[in-house]
């Protein structure tokens, strides 16, 4: 009886350790590195913009500045993966990039990106970007609404959440 007490409780002891080290590894440090689709068709003279390499925190949608609940960030890893940080009524939520970036084919920029977010349904969206001064990095593309634009500051070289 007492051998088999000893067991659960040795048992019980090695299970809250597996516990509380699978709860360390928790959605603050995941890094989207697992999500990998495929490139859009046409994508294949692509590379990865040193430039962007970081996280960039959400400043200015449309001209309309973003308050401290309201903001994103986006971290890009320096080679086609990131991660996309946001609130979601006061909860925190991360999720998996995956980026391709080229010289831009419409003329309005020099640079062009097409980034897909792993939301179920995501699809490519492709965007234009440029860097009006080394901290400030502005997305711009059209959807069925119209002219998106936002504007991100560069907030450091990890995401928020480690």
């Amino acid at each position: 009886m007492k051998s088999t007490h000893r067991f659960l409780l040795n048992f019980a002891a090695v299970v809250a350790i597996a516990a509380s080290a699978v709860s360390l590894t928790s959605c603050d440090d995941y890094d989207g590195y697992y999500y990998d689709p495929v490139p859009p068709y046409g994508w294949n003279t692509n590379f990865w913009d040193s430039r962007l390499t970081g996280c960039w925190q959400l400043i200015s949608y449309n001209g309309t500045s973003i308050t401290q609940e309201d903001t994103n960030y986006l971290l890009f890893n320096g080679s086609g993966h990131g991660t996309y940080y946001y609130y979601m009524n006061g909860t925190r939520f991360t999720e998996g990039t995956k980026y391709y970036c080229q010289r831009a084919v419409s003329g309005a920029t020099r640079y062009q990106m097409n980034i897909i977010y792993e939301t179920a349904g995501a699809s490519w969206t492709t965007v234009d970007y440029w860097f009006p001064d080394r901290d400030t990095l502005v997305m711009q593309w059209r959807n069925q609404t119209g002219l998106q634009s936002y504007t991100y500051r560069y907030y450091g070289p990890q995401g928020p959440w480690r």
